[in-house]
C-alpha cells in the first residue's frame, strides 16, 4: 500500500475538518485500560490522556472517517501522517483538538 503526499494532505484536512465541526462532547478524555483510544462511530471518540495523544487522535479520526478501513490500514496511515506532517500542521491540529478537549472537560465538570 502506498499513500502519496497529496493524499496525506487530504487526510489531514479531513481530520482537521472533523475536529472543527464536531461538538466538544464528541471528544472524551479518560483513563483507559488496554487501549489508548476508542471510536464509537457517530457518537464519540475517547482518548487516554496519559498516552500518545496526537497519534491516537489521528488514529481515532481515521476510524471515524473510514469505518471500513482495517486496523492495519489505520495504523499505517497514522504512522505515515505523523511522520509526514510538518510541526506547524501538527500544532494547528493540536490547537483545535485541545480546544475541543478543554471544552468537553469543562462541560463534564459542570454536570
Amino acid at each position: 500500500m502506498r499513500i502519496t503526499n497529496k493524499k496525506l494532505d487530504e487526510l489531514y484536512n479531513e481530520c482537521l475538518k472533523l475536529v472543527k465541526n464536531k461538538k466538544s462532547n464528541f471528544f472524551v478524555l479518560r483513563k483507559m485500560r488496554g487501549s489508548v483510544g476508542l471510536c464509537y462511530e457517530n457518537d464519540h471518540l475517547e482518548f487516554d490522556y496519559r498516552k500518545d495523544i496526537i497519534p491516537t487522535a489521528f488514529h481515532e479520526c481515521f476510524h471515524q472517517l473510514y469505518p471500513e478501513w482495517s486496523e492495519t490500514k489505520v495504523k499505517y496511515v497514522e504512522s505515515r501522517i505523523i511522520n509526514y506532517l510538518p510541526p506547524v500542521k501538527i500544532a494547528e491540529f493540536l490547537l483545535f483538538f485541545s480546544k475541543k478537549l478543554y471544552l468537553s472537560e469543562c462541560r463534564k465538570s459542570l454536570e
